[in-house]
């Protein structure tokens, strides 16, 4: 699957600020803080949200739980992606009383793909690290990530495993695999709502392309497309399984899971016609494949879908994916020099 993304179901859960004894003891330590010289960061964890507060209240209570490593610096980053609900509240009232820096940015276009390079713009960290608002991530998390940088200078891009939090939910979105594993450009497929890269990369390979993700006009697949260019400039990514996040989707229905499918789909469709045209032979070869797969399921369809309509159907999507990309390779974009500006502003002392 192109994008492994799902939601949390939670029920009254509220996020409060500390109470005033908590509040000195933090101002306390805060002015301790600015006595001594500024420490590096060492990671930044993002995480952007729009208009799901109760998943965004779980979320926080969920981060704010992660252990840290002993002299290691974390902070953690929520883009408000032009939320109209109580976001901004709940994010005020988590910043007084948060255990480790939380800084809150807001990006009034709306689309994924935007709002994780509104977030790339302001964190500081060494390694960036992905979750998102609806993912409950191991309490080791950050050890993990941090961990396995470390031991290997030559990692680029990590991505972890991800198990359903309700077990009720149907089957999707998840990684559940033991079996480390190093990515390669048939295999590019990274889980957006686990994943985490050196910062430098940025100004290696650009931003995320703004017309792929959730909320923009190509749907998902933000995160495979980024872990694709990664993989093409000669660098190194790896999945690993004790890097874990628990993720809910509430998708329960047939009707809930294709709409996801067809956004999948649609989104691969996309992605590899996008290096089609950049005459990249894996993807040509994977597009190939990938058409051939489709029209089986047409002709014999798996159990999983029930009907052969289903299987048309995200045939269809795959299709339409790969047309939307050729529309967009024929018009002329701003993106890519929006993307060159946006690499010397990051790499800008």
């Amino acid at each position: 699957m192109l994008l492994e993304g799902l939601e949390r179901e939670q029920g009254d859960v509220s996020f409060t600020a500390s109470n005033t004894q908590g509040d000195i003891a933090m101002k306390t330590r805060r002015e301790e803080d600015m006595s001594k010289p500024p420490r590096a960061i060492a990671l930044s964890v993002c995480v952007c949200t729009a208009n799901r507060v109760e998943d965004l209240v779980f979320a926080l209570e969920s981060l704010s739980k992660l252990r840290i490593p002993e002299g290691r610096a974390v902070e953690l980053i929520v883009v408000d992606n032009a939320s109209t609900d109580a976001t901004s509240t709940v994010l005020s009232a988590a910043a007084a009383g948060f255990p480790f820096p939380l800084k809150t940015v807001h990006e009034p276009t709306r689309g994924l793909s935007s709002a994780r390079n509104c977030a790339l713009r302001h964190a500081r960290g060494e390694v960036i690290a992905w979750t998102d608002d609806d993912c409950v991530p191991a309490e080791d998390w950050i050890e993990c990530i941090l961990s396995h940088f470390d031991e290997d200078p030559s990692l680029a891009l990590l991505t972890g495993r991800v198990e359903l939090y309700d077990r009720s939910h149907y089957p999707i979105s998840i990684n559940t695999s033991l079996e480390p594993a190093i990515l390669d450009k048939a295999n590019p497929w990274v889980l957006g709502a686990n994943m985490a890269f050196r910062r430098h990369l940025i100004e290696c390979i650009g931003l995320y392309d703004p017309r792929f993700g959730a909320g923009a006009p190509l749907r998902a697949g933000e995160d495979v497309d980024f872990a694709f260019r990664l993989l093409r400039a000669g660098y190194r990514a790896a999945y690993t399984p004790d890097v874990l996040v628990y993720h809910n989707h509430k998708r329960v229905t047939h009707d809930q899971v294709m709409r996801l499918r067809r956004n999948y789909i649609h989104a691969e469709g996309a992605l590899l016609m996008k290096y089609v045209v950049a005459r990249d032979g894996t993807a040509a070869r994977q597009f190939y494949w990938r058409l051939c797969h489709s029209v089986n399921r047409v002709l014999h369809p798996p159990a999983w879908l029930l009907t052969r309509m289903d299987s048309a159907t995200l045939l269809v999507e795959f299709l339409a994916g790969a047309l939307a990309y050729v529309g967009f390779a024929l018009r002329v974009s701003p993106m890519l020099a929006s993307d060159r500006d946006s690499r010397r502003q990051m790499s800008a002392p």
